[in-house]
């Protein structure tokens, strides 16, 4: 269960202002705070600790966010908490490759290692944000059909994707943690849904 507390307030209002420009890939354009709302709130579902649910705030801040830096997140939400997020940050070549698919698996490689080397809270944080992504793709795909995925470079790169994400999962946390077989599930689902395009 999560406890508003001031630290979490305070993290909630710094990153609907941080992200206040950005939305989700849907039609609708959802505000992008949804998207963190939601990981947090996965995360409450299996731990109460406050640096957990606040880097599920804060997870998209480094990459996402020009000019926010591993500094000011320490300076406004803590290390332990910059910690975590530097964990699930991608790492963009975005300068150096020109084709769009090449960069992206690039950025996720890059990813993967990261999360490889990071701490189990950042691979918590990791399921959580997967978890949430599988369940807004497949809830959109289903309400908007094909011109949904148009946003997407590669769908059978997003699942492999995902894969690799379970792999380290797997041999880094509990395999009976609700939020690990919640994901575990909508991968299946996800997998299922999208099964044409493997």
């Amino acid at each position: 269960m999560i406890t508003f507390t001031p630290r979490i307030h305070h993290a909630l209002e710094l990153a609907a202002r941080l992200h206040r420009e950005q939305n989700r890939k849907d039609t609708l354009r959802t505000p992008y705070i949804t998207h963190l709302v939601g990981v947090m709130l996965l995360l409450g579902e299996v731990t109460d600790e406050e640096d957990i649910l606040i880097a599920g705030l804060m997870h998209d801040s480094l990459e996402d966010v020009k000019g926010y830096t591993d500094e000011k997140l320490t300076a406004d939400c803590g290390g332990a908490v910059a910690e975590i997020v530097k964990g699930v940050t991608e790492i963009r070549e975005d300068s150096v490759l020109e084709d769009r698919t090449l960069r992206w698996l690039t950025t996720k490689e890059n990813y993967l290692k990261n999360l490889n080397s990071a701490g189990d809270k950042s691979v918590l944080v990791s399921v959580a944000d997967k978890t949430h992504n599988l369940t807004t793709l497949i809830n959109n795909y289903k309400l908007e059909g094909e011109e949904f995925l148009k946003h997407f470079s590669s769908m059978r790169n997003t699942l492999w994707f995902n894969d690799e994400v379970e792999k380290i999962v797997l041999g880094r946390l509990d395999n009976n943690n609700p939020l690990v077989i919640k994901f575990r599930a909508k991968l299946v689902e996800a997998h299922t849904v999208f099964k044409e395009y493997e």
